[in-house]
């Protein structure tokens, strides 16, 4: 027996609704590693830059980090130079017009990531701890897909197929230097399954570690 006309639209209305499960409402589209490296482009791990010069990662060290790394690397990445990080309890000290004013002022990117809900992943217990507090990680990944480009940190990314299984939905704040206005983005990190694992540069490249 055929399926009537409203059961068609009931049929129709649940594939949509699955669909937007899955994908989420907003994604970003990635390169997954295809085409020619963008040698003018880098994404940096910003909180693990800010430790390595600091010891700390307060958003005011966060802040300074920032100012302090982008001459050193626009010496050598003359298109976009993209700071990553997640916010902190201490984030609220600065405005978005603050962090806009910033990118503007430095010709820079930031992303903040926000809103983090966890689900254990299927290994063990220290991947667990790290993958989990790690959708900025995400985030420069999605970021080095989207401009194939490589990461500037010192974390290896194992970790990186645990991510979907790890992370929930998260949003990201972009204050980008050449748009006017400030992007909310929307991640569901299960539609990321397969991403691909950009190159990554060490930290002591560019930059002196604080003894």
């Amino acid at each position: 027996m055929e399926p009537s006309k409203y059961q068609l639209i009931n049929i129709v209305i649940l594939i949509i609704l699955a669909i937007f499960s899955l994908f989420g409402i907003e994604q970003k589209k990635v390169t997954g590693g295809n085409g020619k490296p963008n040698n003018n482009n880098i994404v940096v791990d910003t909180l693990n830059l800010t430790y390595f010069l600091k010891q700390k990662v307060s958003i005011d060290d966060i802040i300074e980090t920032i100012k302090f790394a982008t001459p050193t690397l626009k010496k050598k990445y003359s298109d976009r130079i993209i700071f990553v990080f997640k916010e902190g309890r201490d984030i609220k000290k600065y405005t978005d017009g603050d962090f806009k004013q910033l990118a503007n002022e430095l010709k820079i990117i930031i992303c903040i990531t926000s809103n983090e809900y966890v689900n254990k992943p299927i290994d063990t217990q220290d991947q667990v701890n790290h993958s989990s507090n790690g959708m900025d990680d995400l985030y420069a990944i999605l970021m080095a897909n989207l401009y194939n480009c490589p990461i500037l940190t010192n974390d290896k990314l194992r970790d990186i197929k645990q991510f979907y299984n790890s992370l929930n939905r998260f949003h990201v704040t972009e204050y980008l230097f050449n748009e006017r206005e400030i992007k909310k983005n929307y991640i569901n990190p299960i539609a990321y399954k397969k991403i691909w694992k950009p190159k990554l540069i060490k930290l002591e490249k560019y930059f002196t570690k604080k003894d």
